[in-house]
């Protein structure tokens, strides 16, 4: 992978983990009340809606990084009818003014009631529309290896994983830092749910289609090997990963009924998890960039 690939790893991760914090913030604002009215506003990094503007804001910095002119990046967005990368700037400016609109909205004007449901419907249909053209600018004939379903399929689902670990971890502080008593365990039992099933998704996917891979290597390509070297190790070290994520997150599942006992163990524990869901993205990432080959012109 080449080495400014990375700052591509870091935005697209980060962009799509801020798709998934604010679908889930709508999502749980039209589910459980309760917990929507309790979870923290303003400058709070307890915050969902402030912490995805803070990781968008990085997020963008990143996608600067990868350009060879940063200050020509304006002109990007002047070919909006034929370029997917000047529509994925158009849908980044989009959802970074509906994240903004979410915090403002929260922060200012929480008893204009009418206005949180349409902001957070703003935000989430724009996270969605976001993911969906980040994952169109890789779906490119010529690259084997990005052009297949696999590519929209991992992005939505890095959304939703990160999305999901990211609220619960922000659940469970809130309730042990703030003492905030109206996040409901219920609630966060299903999006541990949620999450474990995006996990399965994700590991079942992963296998499938590293599977296909194989069979398609590239011949005459030296520089690609699926199936040895460090590719290869990193993906058995990825699946292993997911699979203990998996496991561990089962088990956070069924020790959350006894959340009163010991609710700074529950919130490490979950820390754990995070952390190993983290860096399971960032190889799976890498490993997109890796993959890499060009055939034809």
């Amino acid at each position: 992978m080449h080495n400014n690939s990375w700052s591509l790893v870091f935005f697209t991760l980060l962009s799509q983990a801020c798709a998934g914090i604010m679908i889930f913030l709508a999502a749980t604002f039209f589910i459980d009340q309760q917990t929507f009215q309790a979870i923290p506003t303003g400058l709070n990094f307890l915050a969902p809606d402030f912490l995805a503007l803070l990781l968008m804001a990085f997020a963008v910095l990143f996608s600067f990084l990868h350009l060879g002119k940063p200050l020509h990046a304006v002109n990007a967005i002047n070919h909006l009818s034929s370029s997917w990368l000047s529509r994925e700037i158009f849908a980044v400016l989009i959802f970074g003014i509906s994240v903004l609109s979410v915090f403002l909205t929260r922060m200012f004007e929480p008893s204009q009631e009418w206005l949180i449901p349409v902001s957070l419907i703003f935000s989430a249909i724009s996270g969605v529309f976001l993911v969906a053209i980040i994952s169109k600018v890789y779906l490119i004939k010529t690259i084997p290896p990005w052009n297949s379903w696999h590519t929209p399929t991992s992005f939505f689902l890095s959304a939703l994983i990160l999305g999901a670990a990211a609220t619960v971890l922000l659940f469970l502080s809130s309730i042990g830092i703030l003492k905030t008593g109206f996040i409901t365990p219920t609630y966060i039992l299903g999006l541990s749910w949620a999450l474990a099933i995006f996990l399965s998704i994700e590991t079942i996917t992963t296998l499938i289609f590293h599977a296909k891979r194989l069979q398609k290597s590239p011949a005459g390509i030296e520089r690609i090997s699926f199936n040895t070297g460090k590719y290869h190790t990193l993906h058995l070290i990825r699946i292993f990963i997911l699979f203990v994520a998996l496991f561990f997150t089962l088990y956070f599942i069924f020790r959350l009924p006894g959340i009163s006992d010991n609710f700074q163990a529950h919130i490490r524990f979950f820390a754990m998890i995070f952390s190993l869901i983290v860096i399971e993205e960032i190889i799976g990432r890498s490993q997109f960039y890796a993959s890499y080959y060009r055939v034809g012109v």
